[in-house]
């Protein structure tokens, strides 16, 4: 069981980190995590304000999470209430003909998808004369929904991509403009690449990294702003729980 009725200082605070390990064990524990399973998302579903509004701050309210999945080798939405406190789903629902949003570990199997396509690096190399892959940063991006057939069957993304002039640049200042791939995350295969013309990379340099500048400001008059007993809040972060959990979360804590 999960002890969290002692530990809550109140009934919104955002869910601890073995809280959201409870809402992933407990949907496992139900079948309801498969190995195409994806968390989008695990919060805090919040209580009735009426229930908050009674609380004397000694008693605690039951907690519960709200969380969506989204199962790749189906191509479907759910959407689960979960109990924390008594360990159980108190509701699954499948959400047909949506797609929730792109998570952090879709955007790093994307990028690779793309560099790895042999269609892309020829692409590339027409458009920029660039063979070489590792300076190329590839940005994860839905552009909507059109009306395709293939929309309503397939998880699109369309990723922009840029060129760095080193590991450590500005991903965003030089866009291949007019080269746009098409990845299905569900299968994480790029379907085609589409071109809408060529343009020239920029060629000026626009990274404002402080280590970066050859000229900085001297006519900036010092600006100091201190808390000499310390901030009045406690940050406590998790570590994310990559493909079977949610990505990194912080919660913050008021002192008093």
């Amino acid at each position: 069981m999960l002890a969290t009725a002692t530990a809550v200082r109140h009934p919104l605070e955002p869910l601890a980190a073995d809280e959201v390990r409870s809402a992933v064990e407990i949907l496992t524990k139900a079948g309801k995590v498969l190995p195409t399973t994806r968390f989008v998302s695990i919060g805090l579903k919040e209580p009735a304000k009426s229930l908050v509004q009674s609380l004397d701050g000694k008693a605690f309210a039951p907690r519960e999470a709200f969380a969506v999945l989204f199962d790749n080798a189906a191509n479907a939405c759910y959407e689960t209430t979960l109990s924390l406190t008594d360990q159980a789903v108190l509701a699954w629902v499948h959400v047909p003909g949506v797609q929730p949003t792109m998570t952090i570990d879709e955007q790093v199997e994307c990028e690779q998808a793309v560099l790895n396509s042999s269609e892309f690096r020829t692409a590339l190399k027409q458009h920029t004369g660039i063979d070489d892959t590792s300076l190329v940063m590839v940005d994860i991006w839905s552009a909507g929904n059109y009306g395709e057939h293939e929309e309503s069957t397939r998880r699109l993304a369309r990723p922009l991509c840029f060129v760095r002039n080193d590991p450590t640049d500005n991903g965003y200042v030089r866009p291949i403009e007019g080269l746009r791939p098409v990845v299905d995350l569900n299968t994480m295969q790029v379907l085609r690449v589409e071109d809408y013309g060529r343009w020239p990379l920029p060629r000026q340099a626009a990274n404002y990294a402080a280590d970066r500048g050859a000229r900085l400001r001297t006519d900036i008059q010092p600006l100091e702003i201190v808390q000499p007993e310390g901030p009045s809040f406690s940050v406590e972060a998790t570590r994310s729980l990559g493909r079977s959990g949610v990505s990194s979360s912080a919660s913050t804590r008021a002192r008093g």
